[in-house]
């Protein structure tokens, strides 16, 4: 992790975890964030209290089977990002855009 971030610089590092423990590792390997990816809600919760609780600088962020049905449920674990995949696999929309020079 220190190898990486002396090479990227300002950027804030973040691992893809799937449980407790590895989040533990990742932090106290260096990473800014951790992203859980298909945790359910229940574990999540508690994970994101445990971990705020002892890495409050550590941002979390939460991805995996979350939509609109959903999202509420996964932001009320406490979690700081939501990443979906959702817009992928949505109805396409059509639009057009007209720009108009102000006068």
């Amino acid at each position: 992790m220190r190898s990486v971030k002396a090479r990227v610089g300002y950027k804030r590092i973040g691992v893809e975890v799937g449980s407790l423990e590895e989040a533990i590792e990742a932090i106290e390997a260096g990473a800014d964030y951790v992203d859980f990816d298909h945790v359910n809600r229940e574990n999540l919760k508690a994970w994101v209290e445990m971990l705020k609780s002892n890495y409050s600088w550590v941002s979390i962020a939460a991805a995996g089977g979350i939509d609109l049905e959903n999202v509420a449920e996964y932001a009320s674990t406490g979690v700081d990002i939501i990443t979906t995949s959702a817009p992928y696999r949505a109805k396409l929309l059509s639009f057009t855009t007209i720009m108009e020079k102000s006068c």
